[in-house]
């Protein structure tokens, strides 16, 4: 299944207010996520597979997408 626009903007603006919610970088969030940071590096500026966001939803423990807990970071972020 794809991730449609409209959900990979939402994911990438979750992650981001995350990262800054959390005060942490890349390297931190790589860590946390136990993805790579040329991983992070791509999930940022919106290149990732649903299996990437599986993994950091997993981990996280949170949904990134707009009909998850996700959606609220970014809407945090937006605000």
């Amino acid at each position: 299944m794809a991730i449609n626009a409209a959900d990979r903007e939402t994911i990438i603006q979750a992650v981001r207010a995350y990262m800054a919610k959390e005060r942490i970088s890349r390297e931190e969030f790589a860590a946390r996520t136990k993805l790579g940071k040329s991983t992070v590096d791509k999930l940022v500026v919106g290149i990732f597979s649903e299996k990437t966001v599986l993994q950091v939803e997993a981990q996280l423990g949170t949904s990134l997408r707009s009909s998850g807990g996700g959606a609220d970071f970014a809407a945090e972020r937006q605000a």
